[in-house]
């Protein structure tokens, strides 16, 4: 069984990250990356992160992004982060909007960073941490089942 806990990643590397664990302790860990991860999904330095400490090293085993914002408009936030360039002359940023929960709406503001997956802005961040945390701790059910699967 899984033994999963949130992080900050800092100082991400091809094969592996250094992780500040959210577990009140702030604990800071050397993390692998699990197979479905390593070579497959980037870790940048501010990604949140569920780390699997039950493996034999400790393994980032999901990630979710941090950008920062641009807007606010009508339900959805602008949002701007570092993109991987590929070649010489890409952009070293992109923007794009995603939706804005109702709950979130006032408390998210230009020049904020926040943690965004495929629903749209999931989190506020303050002080390097999310919040709330709460919401990303619900899916360790759905991280065991992918890799139970």
């Amino acid at each position: 069984m899984m033994n999963l806990e949130l992080g900050i990643a800092h100082a991400c590397g091809p094969d592996g990250c250094r992780v500040r664990l959210l577990n009140g302790a702030g604990d800071d860990v050397a993390c692998g990356y699990a197979a479905p991860v390593h070579n497959r999904i980037k870790i940048r330095p501010g990604d949140l992160v569920a780390v699997d400490l039950v493996a034999e090293a400790p393994r980032v085993v999901w990630r979710w992004r941090q950008a920062r914002v641009l807007a606010v408009e009508d339900g959805a936030a602008v949002l701007t982060r570092n993109v991987t360039q590929r070649g010489q002359g890409d952009p070293r940023t992109t923007s794009f909007s995603v939706s804005l929960p109702a709950e979130l709406a006032g408390a998210v503001q230009p020049g904020d960073a926040v943690i965004y997956g495929e629903d749209g802005v999931l989190a506020r961040v303050a002080d390097g941490v999310p919040v709330p945390d709460d919401a990303f701790r619900a899916t360790f059910a759905r991280i065991r089942a992918a890799y139970a699967a």
